[in-house]
């Protein structure tokens, strides 16, 4: 109990960080927080050697590999690896939509459904249909699109994966891109080649210094729109900027 006291309602807490200025009540907590500023990660799992910066962090990670999952829901008995997920899980029981969207006050379930939404508010269009190029924010939506209205099937199956494709054009991409590495697309300038048109495309305006198109979160630049639009997806999914006034 003093113990508790101590660490918990105390006010002398002597182990101040130097960088945010939180304070600890013992020098362990201390130094386990600076590794958040520091980005140190000395846990290692012995199964995929991904390191981390916390013992607690890398249980929970060596879970998934074990296929251990002490966290069961009381509701469903659905059993969970992480304490984490199941609270999310839970949510699924009570109706809780705790993500709240900036734009228009909708809630949601989880961030994921939250970030498709989004999405749609900010008109952020990278997937587009096949056939009459309507563009799409989410790339289930063109999936959708191109099945209803235009009546696309995935006929055209790969004959070294199995897997499928709507055009015989993408296929003949996945062959080149994934099974024979042909890169078929050559640099006039560096004689570096690629496996599509598009990629030499966007690295020959590299070399005319016409990387136009920055990323206003990193700083990257891209030699079109749409390559921004796809690093902006794929890297800083969830840091969609909110809006303003």
């Amino acid at each position: 109990m003093d113990q508790h006291i101590r660490d918990v309602h105390s006010l002398e807490r002597a182990y101040k960080c130097g960088v945010c200025g939180k304070v600890f009540s013992t020098g362990g907590n201390l130094n386990g927080h600076r590794r958040v500023h520091t980005s140190e990660k000395r846990f290692v799992c012995i199964f995929c050697e991904k390191a981390f910066s916390h013992s607690h962090t890398l249980v929970d990670h060596l879970r998934a590999h074990v296929q251990e999952k002490p966290f069961k829901c009381r509701v469903c008995n659905l059993s969970f690896g992480r304490g984490a997920a199941l609270t999310q899980h839970i949510k699924s029981h009570t109706g809780e939509k705790s993500h709240l969207c900036v734009y228009c006050s909708k809630r949601f379930l989880n961030n994921n459904q939250l970030h498709v939404h989004l999405l749609r508010h900010i008109r952020e269009f990278t997937f587009s249909c096949k056939v009459c190029n309507k563009e799409f924010a989410v790339l289930s939506d063109a999936k959708t699109h191109e099945t209803t209205v235009h009546g696309l099937t995935k006929r055209f199956q790969c004959n070294l994966c199995q897997k499928k494709f709507s055009l015989r054009s993408s296929l003949n991409l996945h062959i080149r891109r994934v099974h024979t590495n042909e890169k078929p697309f050559k640099c006039n300038e560096c004689s570096l080649c690629f496996a599509v048109s598009s990629k030499l495309k966007g690295h020959f305006l590299q070399h005319r210094n016409e990387t136009q198109f920055r990323c206003l979160t990193c700083n990257c630049f891209f030699a079109s729109s749409q390559g921004l639009k796809t690093h902006q997806t794929k890297i800083h999914r969830n840091q969609i900027t909110p809006p303003t006034g």
